[in-house]
């Protein structure tokens, strides 16, 4: 494991790096040395000076004692450790006299730092520029520790000198300063972290691939990966030491997880729906901060005669006999070639479901997983363009996608390339108007859509606006001028919730999931029109499928949405890709109508064009934004405007980037409901189903499940298995991994449910009567209980107390707002949520309110650089070069062309062929004056 944290205090780490360079066990052979291109360049090597170290994390020259960098600034950040440990059976091997297993463990961190430092960022601020610039140089100081903190051992007699001893634990200390050499300019500078901290998940896999797979190839071990309860990646160890011993030299870690568990019982006793565990940075400062300190009485000869006495003599001949197995070549070897390869393979379909093009890093770190102890690295990288694997640089960064990903990107590209001048006009029927039902007439921008896309002959369109700029509206003039013509549309979205929106407008909707299932659907729909809405959010597998359909049924789609909101959780990039690859010129709808206030409804307009910190800065001058500090606090504030809207007779929208800050806002306005006689005192637990979000790979893998998860089925699959059914899981060997594509995966858990609540519906619910369907997006409030323990919604519809598909509705994230429309949004979006932070986050959660937005956080500043980021995805098509984007656009030029002089040259065998068995027929009328506009429309706006 390669954990990584900033060094704060200069004085601290002196103190404690001080005790491992004075005599820190120095009787017990343990390493300290200098490493990183960095240290070359300061002439740093051999036995490190300590007084060399001390200068360096203060900003200073090692041998002068001169300032290094330009600046040293108050409160700077001197270092980060990289901590590199070992696991617990590969320390019991090397305490038990396997001595090659410390030079494979040094030689693992050089080769793990060597890859790491090839990532080294400084800021470059010269000559105007706000850029950063690759140096690919560090320095560290790396010491070998052989222990953990002290521990008690409550077997022992008070007062024993034994009583508080450490557990052996080797790893090295990674100490990085804070300074990097720039070659262009000549300069050292401080360095800039982050790169390297976001990729900190792919060097611990490197580091743990490369010691394990020195362990299995050149010291002859066996070992095996270990996974979390989630199914998601844990660690490694040699196989064949003694769990016992394991568990005996692991008490620090049981510590820290007794101490979570007592902190995650206290928060739940408060707020029954607290998550069951402390997130991974909440408990990294707690093992830090509830640690003992060091013994400086001891000597590591002492400590290791304190570890040999609880070895029993049966677990020290295991131990024994697993070194010798090793030492002797007795354990099979893995094939790399085949481990790198099966490895790639499952990282392909895992990252591909949910992405076109992705970071190599991230594809190589799940590989990694997969082939631990049996492929390196390299092995892994080797695999990846032996399986075809593209690669490209974009933005500094490495990207890579496969040729079936980018041609399932050149199929939408090039069938809507190919729609254009293929669709026989509606045209714009007499007496067709601006005027809406309600007396109100469309502006400029969906006037020109809604008569546009009457008259396009295009077999594929788009219409793009931001959030309330009126597309409804303007699709229901589009709707009334089709009627007008005798044509009808048929209207999907591509989520409930967008079309429980749409359908408020009087549409009749369906999802486009219903659609592509339903032939009735599809055939009934056979050479119309066809509106998908929020089309951003419209995966590229799907699309693919919609357009299939449309070749079959020659259906001309219409796609509405708006780029700047959240794309598509499955894979895809569909606007873009339509846009820059497909030739569509969208008709844009520009004005904002949804917000009241004018200066509000200016700032939701900077959100929309991307200009999201100037957005940002708008709602904060308008008195907004609100920085409290206190978690408590900060909710009881969130929760009381709530309330306050619901005994105003407005509607509201609470949002928060994730679901772990979710359940404290929503225990906030639980209490307050409560307090305020809206909520019942008395409160059951239900059934509550949580998707895992496992990918169809993790889902086709024993090791992704736990006894008591729960398989729903989606689809009819194999082994008798219906569409609704659902099975418990009692052994995961037993389970149907190969039908992984026809169910989801969901973990049980408790939902604390009273009289009052508001339930969301995350799937599908039948009512106990069996009258109704309640769909996922759809909402509820709870009556009472029945007799029978159920659970009688307002509407006196009864739900089982297991349909665990529900969950508390006062909160949602922003992918379940979006689409929506309230009166007030009230949004949370605190410190602990800035990895799910994003400009779209923030666009999507502002403009749901059409009267006020109010934003909560504990942080301005963070939430202000959060903000700034995309979470937008990439095209397969996007790892092109500009000479492939180049030709691939004349090539999907000339298939047009010869589609359409194929279609031209089929109607005039047709027409010739009519005429000679029909008689002459009269003279057309000369079009009126709206289809002239039409098609005026057409030639010079949207034909061009």
């Amino acid at each position: 494991m390669l954990r990584m944290n900033p060094i704060k205090s200069v004085k601290r780490a002196e103190l404690y790096y001080e005790k491992s360079d004075a005599g820190y066990y120095q009787d017990g052979g343990l390493g300290c040395e200098w490493l990183g291109k960095g240290a070359d360049k300061l002439g740093l090597d051999g036995e490190p000076d300590y007084e060399h170290f001390k200068r360096l994390i203060r900003g200073l020259d090692p041998h002068t004692g001169d300032q290094l960098t330009a600046k040293l600034i108050e409160n700077r950040i001197p270092a980060w450790d990289l901590t590199a440990s070992v696991p617990k059976g590969v320390t019991t091997a090397l305490e038990r006299g396997d001595d090659r297993i410390q030079a494979a463990m040094w030689a693992s961190v050089r080769e793990a730092f060597a890859m790491l430092e090839e990532y080294a960022t400084c800021r470059v601020r010269i000559d105007g520029l706000q850029d950063d610039r690759v140096t690919g140089n560090l320095v560290g100081y790396v010491v070998e520790h052989a222990d953990t903190r002290p521990v008690e051992d409550k077997s022992l007699p008070e007062g024993h000198r034994w009583r508080w001893m450490p557990d052996w634990d080797r790893h090295l200390h990674v100490v990085v300063a804070n300074v990097t050499h720039d070659e262009v300019e000549d300069k050292i500078k401080a360095v800039k972290f982050r790169p390297i901290m976001d990729l900190r998940r792919y060097f611990d896999r490197c580091f743990d691939t490369i010691l394990a797979n020195k362990l299995t190839h050149e010291l002859g071990y066996e070992t095996e990966t270990t996974w979390k309860k989630n199914g998601k990646y844990h660690s490694w160890d040699i196989k064949g030491i003694p769990k016992s011993v394991i568990e005996k030299n692991s008490r620090r870690s049981v510590e820290v997880d007794e101490l979570e568990e007592a902190i995650v019982a206290g928060k739940q006793a408060a707020n029954p729906t607290a998550p069951d565990h402390l997130s991974a940075v909440a408990k990294d400062k707690l093992g830090g901060t509830s640690r003992h300190g060091k013994r400086d009485d001891l000597t590591l000869a002492e400590c290791r005669e304190y570890w040999a006495s609880r070895i029993t003599d049966d677990e020290g001949s295991a131990i024994d006999e697993t070194i010798r197995r090793a030492r002797l070549g007795l354990n099979p070897r893995p094939d790399r070639d085949q481990a790198a390869d099966k490895a790639i393979d499952f990282a392909l379909r895992h990252h591909g479901e949910q992405e076109s093009a992705f970071r190599w890093e991230e594809l190589a770190a799940t590989a990694m997983e997969r082939s631990m102890g049996q492929a390196s690295p390299a092995d892994i990288e080797r695999a990846a363009k032996r399986t075809g694997v593209i690669f490209a640089h974009q933005n500094g960064q490495r990207m890579c996608t496969t040729a079936e990903l980018q041609t399932e990107d050149r199929y939408i590209a090039g069938r809507s390339a190919a729609g254009r001048g293929q669709a026989e006009p509606v045209g714009v029927p007499e007496g067709f108007s601006r005027r809406m039902a309600d007396g109100k007439l469309l502006n400029d921008g969906q006037w020109r859509a809604a008569t546009g896309l009457l008259a396009s002959s295009n077999a594929v369109n788009l219409v793009e606006g931001p959030a309330g700029a009126g597309k409804s509206s303007m699709l229901g003039k589009f709707d009334e001028g089709m009627r007008m013509a005798g044509e009808t549309v048929t209207y999907l979205a591509s989520t409930s919730d967008a079309a429980k929106e749409l359908a408020k407008g009087g549409f009749d909707v369906k999802t486009v999931a219903h659609f592509l299932l339903d032939e009735r659907l599809q055939n009934a729909a056979a050479g119309g029109r066809v509106v998908i809405d929020e089309s951003s959010m419209l995966g590229h597998k799907d699309a693919v499928k919609l357009f299939r359909l449309a070749e079959k049924h020659d259906l001309k789609l219409i796609f509405v949405g708006d780029a700047m909101q959240h794309g598509s959780v499955p894979r895809g990039a569909l606007l873009r890709v339509l846009k820059e690859y497909g030739g569509i010129q969208p008709y844009l709808l520009t004005d904002i109508l949804r917000q009241q206030d004018p200066a509000q409804r200016a700032a939701v307009k900077l959100l929309s064009e991307g200009d999201t910190l100037a957005g940002l800065q708008a709602l904060d001058d308008l008195g907004h934004v609100q920085e409290i500090g206190d978690d408590a606090e900060r909710n009881r504030a969130m929760a009381a405007e709530y309330v306050q809207a619901q005994k105003d007779g407005k509607s509201a929208l609470v949002v928060s980037p994730t679901h772990a800050e979710a359940a404290g806002i929503t225990a906030e306005i639980r209490r307050q409901l409560r307090e305020a006689g809206k909520l019942g005192e008395e409160e059951r637990p239900f059934l509550k189903l949580v998707n895992a979000n496992a990918s169809e790979a993790e889902r086709g893998l024993a090791s992704t499940y736990q006894t008591g998860d729960v398989l729903l089925f989606h689809q009819n699959a194999k082994g008798g298995f219906k569409k609704g059914q659902r099975l418990t899981v009692i052994d995961p060997d037993a389970l149907p991994l190969s039908e992984a594509a026809k169910f989801s995966l969901y973990r049980p858990e408790t939902l604390p449910i009273a009289a009052g609540d508001r339930i969301r519906f995350t799937g599908t619910v039948k009512s106990f009567q069996g009258d109704h369907s309640y769909k996922n997006g759809d909402t509820g409030t709870v009556r009472e209980f029945t007799p029978g323990g159920n659970l009688r919604l307002e509407d006196g519809r009864v739900i089982r107390a297991d349909a665990g598909l529900l969950r508390h509705g006062f909160v949602e994230t922003s992918f379940g707002a979006q689409g929506r429309t309230v009166q007030r949004a009230i949004l949370g979006m605190s410190s602990q949520s800035l990895g799910a932070t994003n400009q779209e986050q923030l666009y999507v959660s502002a403009s749901r309110a059409k009267e006020t937005v109010s934003l909560y956080t504990d942080d301005k500043a963070a939430v202000m650089e959060a903000v700034q980021r995309s979470s937008r995805k990439l095209a397969a098509l996007d790892l092109l070069s500009d000479q492939q984007k180049a030709e691939e656009k004349r090539r999907r030029l000339l298939t047009g062309q010869q589609e359409r002089q194929r279609r031209l040259g089929l109607i005039a065998r047709l027409r010739s062929a009519w005429e000679r068995v029909m008689p002459p027929q009269p003279p057309r009328m000369p079009p009126t004056h709206l289809n002239r506009l039409g098609q005026q429309e057409q030639g010079n706006y949207h034909e061009r």
